[in-house]
């Protein structure tokens, strides 16, 4: 089967945006697009503009987005091709390799047209992407006629949601963020978030092997959805390996792309600065522990570990993140740096000054 508008709108648009279980047809073509774009206005339609903005709500509640259009339609159209990508049964309906090649290069052009369109709203970028990231890929490919032939094979394929939590079959499928996929998809997935910074802040396994986008993160301006992230960081047990996850990939990201502009440096400062409010609010939550289960000797927990002691050095660019703190919060906080100090070595902490804090202090 083939996705028409209305299709494409009630199978597979606002299902990702309300949560329900959506569908996935058959490769969308260029045609398809020209088709869809011209019927934006049906496809988001109210029903479907209204789970836009309950989305947008639930990640910045205040959040104001420009009236979607067109550059949505190619931003759905693109993942709809990515999850056609992702599905382990597409070989079913197109053979050659060359085929499955030919159509990632054409979704990429399709997401970079939207992606530039909102290259001024990136929060809007992110809702979009999102809905389609955070879904538990299942389902089947089913034959267009009884009896199978592969000429006229049509994939089908299920996505729910991550916000169901299901029960059942979909909650034994990782989310499309984690999940294992097949390699061009993987490489797609990688293209898409890359070009969506929020998105590589809050997916950042998504990224597969990519660099930190640190040019458009130093022109994120967004002051909620920088606290967004810093507790979406600083959530669950595993905060610290997270951190130092976060930590590694940003080093790698200092390495290939510091040096291009001054918003590669922004963006590296706020990444510094949004690892530090982790600390802080993990210590505001009088829940830093360092716990046992945590291989607190790995390097990149080292140097997540180490970037509270280096706060003297960063203040001036960061500012104080205890700024205005009540004494408790403050003699918790000299509480967690001793702790610090005990585990974590003098010479990676002088490494992870000079490989990350002094170039960032230095050139900003």
């Amino acid at each position: 089967m083939r996705h028409g508008v209305v299709s494409f709108r009630d199978a597979f648009v606002r299902p990702l945006l309300e949560g329900g279980r959506a569908l996935v047809g058959a490769p969308l073509r260029p045609r398809d697009l020209v088709r869809l774009r011209r019927s934006a206005g049906r496809i988001f339609d109210a029903a479907t503009g209204h789970a836009l903005f309950a989305r947008t709500g639930r990640w910045m509640p205040r959040a104001v987005l420009d009236p979607p259009g067109p550059a949505d339609v190619a931003i759905y159209a693109a993942l709809h091709n990515l999850l056609c990508l992702a599905h382990p049964d597409r070989d079913r309906v197109f053979a050659r390799q060359e085929r499955w090649v030919d159509l990632a290069a054409m979704t990429l052009a399709w997401f970079d047209e939207g992606a530039a369109a909102l290259s001024d709203a990136p929060l809007h970028l992110h809702i979009l992407l999102e809905s389609a990231l955070a879904t538990r890929l299942g389902g089947r490919v089913r034959p267009a006629a009884p009896r199978w032939r592969r000429d006229r094979a049509r994939l089908a394929l299920t996505a729910a949601p991550e916000s169901e939590n299901g029960a059942g079959r979909a909650s034994a499928w990782p989310v499309l963020a984690e999940a294992p996929l097949p390699p061009i998809a993987a490489r797609m997935r990688t293209a898409f978030v890359v070009r969506s910074p929020w998105t590589a802040l809050l997916r950042v396994q998504a990224l597969g092997e990519a660099p930190l986008p640190l040019s458009s993160i130093g022109r994120l301006s967004s002051r909620p959805m920088w606290r967004l992230v810093c507790h979406a960081w600083a959530d669950g047990p595993r905060w610290i390996e997270q951190g130092g996850r976060i930590m590694a990939r940003l080093g790698d990201s200092l390495r290939q792309s510091f040096a291009v502009e001054p918003a590669a440096r922004r963006g590296a400062g706020w990444v510094l600065g949004a690892l530090v409010q982790v600390h802080v609010l993990r210590v505001w939550l009088d829940d830093a522990r360092l716990g046992a289960s945590v291989d607190l000797a790995a390097p990149d927990v080292q140097h997540f570990l180490a970037l509270p002691l280096s706060l003297p050095r960063l203040v001036r660019v960061l500012g104080d993140p205890l700024a205005g703190a009540d004494p408790a919060l403050r003699r918790r906080w000299d509480v967690h740096i001793e702790r610090l100090r005990q585990v974590v070595l003098r010479d990676v902490r002088r490494e992870m000054l000079d490989a990350v804090v002094e170039p960032v202090v230095e050139r900003t």
